[in-house]
């Protein structure tokens, strides 16, 4: 394992996402989303990228049928909370926001050079 990669912190608690029936169909032809969290995942496994230790991995994923249909599910492990940082007047304080920002350009340059993705913030 990459130090980057063992350095993406497990807390042992996970995010569940699970996609829509009609999200879960369109997986195979409109977006493939599985697939992108995969390659992203062998990539920060695969680099140490300072990058890599700030975008979303894939634990595991598996699917789910309902009286909707069948829903895919995305295991991730569980992110940090921003709103613990917030100051009395609802605002991120100036030094939180660097961090942060400093933190979101190096993934976004990591899935740009490394993973060949980009980031459209479009939705189903």
């Amino acid at each position: 394992m990459t130090p980057c990669f063992s350095s993406i912190r497990e807390s042992g608690f996970f995010a569940i996402k699970i996609l829509t029936a009609h999200a879960t169909k369109m997986q195979s032809s409109v977006a493939d989303e599985l697939g992108i969290l995969r390659c992203i995942t062998e990539q920060a496994k695969a680099t140490n990228h300072p990058g890599c230790g700030h975008v979303l991995v894939l634990r595991e994923s598996f699917e789910l049928d309902s009286i909707h249909g069948r829903h895919l599910c995305l295991v991730h492990p569980a992110s940090g909370i921003l709103s613990i940082l917030f100051d009395d007047d609802k605002k991120l304080p100036v030094q939180i926001v660097r961090h942060v920002t400093r933190q979101l350009l190096e993934a976004l340059d990591f899935l740009h050079s490394q993973c060949r993705v980009i980031h459209t913030g479009k939705t189903l």
